[in-house]
């Protein structure tokens, strides 16, 4: 039997779903910002990165402070090759929440993509020590660490 969900509620509890996922923590902030980036998660799910950036970009304009508006944007960047962007706005998440293991697993992989090799080590390695059990992070370490 299929429930009738109100669709902002659906997108809340799918973005609840994704940010567990993520790592997404969630601030009291948040939440009168979470049917904009629960909009950014599925529109990155979706592909369409551009107007998920445009969201969380709504989102930080309103509240500057929120580090997992700019993690779902640099996000999106990251999906779209803008790497640039992407590495922005993952420092931001970071500065802003240094404990954000997939900001520093992120940023990680994008400065491998740039060449910064060095410097994706030691953000793989730091995404590594504060989440031990990702998988992902522990062998994209060994991928890197292979290089040296």
């Amino acid at each position: 039997m299929m429930s009738n969900l109100h669709p902002i509620k659906g997108f809340c509890r799918y973005f609840l779903l994704i940010s567990l996922m993520l790592g997404v923590g969630f601030a009291s902030a948040a939440q009168e910002e979470t049917p904009a980036l629960t909009k950014a998660v599925y529109l990155v799910k979706e592909g369409d990165y551009a107007l998920a950036a445009d969201f969380c970009s709504q989102v930080i304009t309103n509240n500057p402070e929120l580090a997992q508006a700019y993690y779902i944007r640099g996000y999106a960047y990251y999906k779209a090759e803008k790497l640039k962007e992407s590495i922005e706005d993952f420092n931001t998440t970071i500065e802003l929440n240094p404990g954000y293991a997939n900001a520093y697993y992120y940023r990680g992989i994008c400065k491998r993509k740039t060449g910064k090799l060095w410097s994706s080590f030691r953000d793989l390695s730091k995404a590594n020590e504060l989440n031990p059990g990702s998988t992902q992070s522990s062998l994209l370490l060994g991928l890197v660490k292979s290089i040296f």
